[in-house]
């Protein structure tokens, strides 16, 4: 068994999956593999990656295209690695990210997980900034502590690691309509177990470029909150279940309203009236309160912008 499987789910990125993959294999740490999964892509993907002369690296074509986050779970049935290692297409390893990484679980071996903040770039390749989940580097005991600060970092699937003994994969099976089941594999396993957040940059994250999926108009919200409700049932769990619920209900307010109220007033609309279908959002004094003051900034810098034209 190597000790990681670094597994690389890919569709119709051939330059931005040569520079990923150039990132992985110029790793000098010998024990792990490669697995990079195309989904069917109409470009010249394949060729890219005949190019690549590794031992470590293992490919193939899907037949036709099944969805990208069927492609994941094809990658997580295939992996070998005592751990997996989450990577996309469009990002890079940052350098000596693999033997970070190696150290970190040499120094933790009770952990299942681990994830990290994240260098951000833009399509050019200049720097959009760091994305800092968390301040410092912090070991989570398992149940409520690990599950509110890891759970929804696994969003962004890129440098997600898991444990491949300890993971859930009925459990990703089941919820990947939510486009995010690996946040159920990482939720699983801090159920028991403990995980790490490293406050490093382990890859470089690609930001505005073109994705190949579409999203529900409440942006999985209700997919999201059905798959935390999954995740931890019953009354042992209602804590941890209601502060989760409480995390996405909250990124409604602070992304995803900006951003449908920045295509229209009628899509910022639709998408209240999706959310108000999942009787969490309903019934969410977090959403209501939030709604409130977001309508009362909305409309004074309406009016501040009309004086100004004036």
């Amino acid at each position: 068994m190597v000790f990681f499987s670094v597994i690389i789910p890919t569709y119709n990125r051939a330059s931005l999956l040569k520079r990923c993959l150039q990132s992985v294999v110029s790793c000098p740490f010998p024990d792990f593999e490669i697995l990079v999964s195309d989904n069917a892509s109409p470009d010249h993907t394949q060729e890219v990656l005949q190019s690549f002369n590794d031992p470590r690296l293992r490919f193939w074509r899907n037949e036709t295209n099944l969805g990208a986050v069927k492609n994941q779970l094809k990658l997580l049935q295939e992996a070998q690695g005592e751990w997996i290692f989450f990577l996309t297409d469009d990002d890079f390893l940052m350098p000596g990210a693999i033997e970070r990484l190696y150290a970190v679980l040499a120094d933790h071996p009770e952990i299942g997980i681990v994830t990290s903040s994240v260098q951000n770039l833009d399509e050019q390749g200049s720097n959009a900034g760091v994305t800092q989940y968390q301040s410092g580097t912090h070991v989570y005991a398992p149940g409520l502590a690990a599950l509110s600060a890891l759970v929804l970092t696994a969003h962004l699937l890129s440098r997600v690691t898991i444990r491949r003994a300890w993971m859930n994969i009925d459990g990703f099976e089941k919820h990947m309509g939510s486009l995010y089941s690996q946040m159920f594999l990482v939720g699983a396993i801090l159920k028991e177990h403990p995980g790490l957040y490293l406050d490093e940059s382990l890859i470089n994250h690609t930001v505005g470029n073109e994705t190949f999926w579409e999203y529900h108009p409440d942006f999985m919200v209700g997919a999201n909150i059905a798959m935390i409700g999954d995740l931890l049932p019953g009354a042992e769990w209602r804590t941890e279940r209601r502060t989760l619920c409480d995390q996405i209900i909250a990124e409604v307010i602070v992304h995803h309203m900006p951003l449908t109220l920045s295509v229209s007033i009628s899509n910022w609309i639709t998408h209240q009236q999706h959310l108000w279908r999942v009787r969490e959002v309903r019934h969410s004094k977090i959403y209501w309160l939030g709604l409130l003051k977001f309508v009362i900034k909305a409309a004074l810098r309406r009016i501040r912008s009309k004086f100004v034209r004036q």
